[in-house]
């Protein structure tokens, strides 16, 4: 079984286009340590896989604590991050199953759209975590598909391709959050959605790296 786990509403970061932003850093919404190893201990109990979301997960309070309990008990982990973490607390974790990393664009959109100074310590995890003894079976980088970054999603597709980048992925709008704010300049039209997934899709057979989620 498969459990997918918002372990936390604390984020780093405040990008323009997401969808979580509504209910982030809400002070209500923490549980305590001993909560998230309860909840950890009971999840190893009947899944074999989990995939933890946020917020940013690596913000969570003893996330190294949580990750070895899931490590000890045989459970795949993955989750998504914004890469602006240390990899200190992936240490000693032994069935990481995926890491991707958010990038939304190249290093000027991307930090239009995720903050300035993003793009480079995003990269520099990737390189820490490719760097360290940490056991990973693969790792990704997530784009979400807008106004601000869709013409050059084909030189981030290159460029992460030429890094040799396990899994490139590729997602539409969610139109909640921030991005319902800020959807004047962030919604494609339907034309230019389909449009530049022709592109994508006509653009180079040899990226087999590329998933393209349509939700």
């Amino acid at each position: 079984m498969k459990i997918i786990w918002d372990i936390s509403s604390k984020c780093n970061l405040s990008c323009i286009h997401c969808g979580a932003n509504d209910y982030l850093n809400e002070s209500n919404s923490v549980l305590t340590k001993k909560d998230y190893i309860t909840i950890a201990s009971n999840i190893s109990k009947v899944a074999n896989e989990v995939v933890l979301l946020g917020g940013e997960p690596l913000l969570t309070p003893n996330i190294h604590d949580i990750l070895k309990i899931f490590s000890k008990n045989n459970v795949n982990i993955s989750f998504v991050t914004n890469g602006q973490c240390g990899a200190e607390s992936l240490k000693d974790i032994s069935t990481l199953q995926t890491i991707y990393v958010s990038l939304d664009g190249l290093e000027k959109t991307n930090d239009k759209i995720r903050g300035t100074g993003t793009w480079k310590k995003a990269l520099q995890f990737i390189n820490d975590i490719r760097c360290s003894d940490i056991c990973i079976n693969k790792i990704g980088v997530t784009f979400v598909l807008n106004k601000l970054n869709y013409q050059e999603v084909i030189d981030y597709i290159d460029f992460f391709d030429k890094m040799q980048i396990d899994e490139i992925s590729i997602n539409l709008l969610d139109i909640s959050g921030s991005a319902k704010k800020n959807i004047y300049k962030l919604q494609l039209s339907s034309e230019e959605i389909i449009n530049t997934l022709i592109r994508i899709a006509t653009s180079n057979p040899k990226y087999t790296r590329l998933l393209i989620d349509t939700g």
